[in-house]
């Protein structure tokens, strides 16, 4: 069983804090630190808050939505998402790959390499003269 938990930027001074969310609001969302003595509560953007997929990546990073994974040896990059009932992989090239199924033999070597908010230029289609 995955551990259900979620990722937001801090809307104070842009950090990424991990934890439990509540979301109020379009506008308004919080993240309750990741355990229960900690008394931590900090309000994110809710557009940056990104649930955790109980995968990890091959250097032992967890996978989140939002991220920016490297697949099949550098030749698929795409952003992590949501499409119940799993995670999946999607490029500027629409193509949409879930985790599971797709990865061949099984195989999960790929790379987080950043995310949607802090490097948007990793999506972007390549210019191939």
């Amino acid at each position: 069983m995955r551990e259900i938990k979620f990722r937001g930027k801090r809307v104070d001074n842009k950090k990424w804090v991990h934890g439990w969310f509540v979301g109020y609001s379009e506008a308004m969302g919080y993240i309750y630190g990741d355990y229960v003595d900690k008394d931590e509560v900090w309000q994110v953007d809710p557009a940056t808050v990104g649930q955790f997929t109980g995968l990890v990546d091959k250097s032992g990073k967890e996978v989140y939505e939002g991220d920016v994974v490297c697949a099949f040896n550098g030749k698929y990059i795409g952003e992590v998402f949501y499409q119940a009932p799993e995670f999946a992989i999607q490029n500027f090239k629409e193509l949409r790959l879930n985790f599971f199924e797709q990865m061949p033999n099984g195989d999960l070597n790929f790379g987080v390499i950043g995310n949607k908010w802090d490097h948007p230029h990793l999506l972007e289609p390549k210019n191939e003269d």
